[in-house]
């Protein structure tokens, strides 16, 4: 059997999920050129709670400087949009062709033919957890979600992860008005925003511990 839980990288909480790699849902088949990508169809977006994050320690600069650096990165005044591939012609031709898999729990189907810029075939995202997005750290995938085997038991789960979501939504737009206040923004002055974000403390939230979610055998639907 595996397990849904609650994990913790350097004191940030995640969803994580013990089946990933045998998982069968629907919105992790992947019709694109990276295979095995499971749900990584994302492109992340990096808000000032995520950068500073970053901003204090040393490997996460590293890593800040490299997102900064890729290719597809954009800056935006309050957040950095890391761009991910997504095969349009592919996308286009197989729909013609009738051959785009179509399910209820899947009402985008772009998605199997996008794919995250920090993941890898097989062996998933390359981000350490505590850098990245809570999108990335709680999804939940639709099929284990409208399980009504899991449902009840997942109520914590979802209620958990509001109440985390309201406090990152707070924290970033109190650090975005201070960074108004002071002239700065990712766009326009990105090392200065570092700077300003490196200085500031950083607010923990207290993650309540939850008891784990058994899935059974016999369903490879998770997280």
């Amino acid at each position: 059997m595996d397990y849904i839980y609650i994990d913790f990288d350097g004191g940030v909480p995640r969803l994580a999920y013990t089946g990933c790699s045998r998982c069968s849902s629907l919105i992790g088949l992947s019709l694109c050129r990276t295979k095995n990508r499971g749900c990584c169809y994302y492109s992340p977006k990096f808000f000032p709670v995520e950068i500073q994050r970053m901003c204090h320690s040393e490997k996460g600069m590293e890593l800040l400087k490299k997102i900064v650096g890729m290719p597809n990165t954009v800056l935006y005044d309050d957040h950095i949009l890391v761009k991910g591939s997504y095969d349009y012609i592919l996308h286009q031709k197989m729909l013609k062709g009738g051959l785009v898999p179509l399910d209820g729990n899947v009402n985008d189907s772009s998605v199997f033919f996008r794919t995250c810029p920090f993941v890898r075939s097989g062996s998933g995202c390359t981000l350490p957890p505590r850098y990245r997005s809570y999108v990335c750290n709680f999804f939940l995938c639709p099929e284990i979600l409208n399980n009504p085997l899991y449902k009840d038991r997942l109520e914590p789960y979802i209620r958990e992860r509001e109440n985390y979501i309201r406090f990152l939504e707070w924290e970033n737009n109190q650090l975005i008005m201070a960074m108004r206040e002071e002239g700065i923004s990712m766009s326009k002055n990105f090392d200065a925003a570092v700077e300003f974000l490196k200085n500031l403390e950083i607010s923990c939230y207290d993650f309540p511990e939850l008891e784990p979610v058994v899935i059974a055998d016999d369903s490879s639907k998770g997280a």
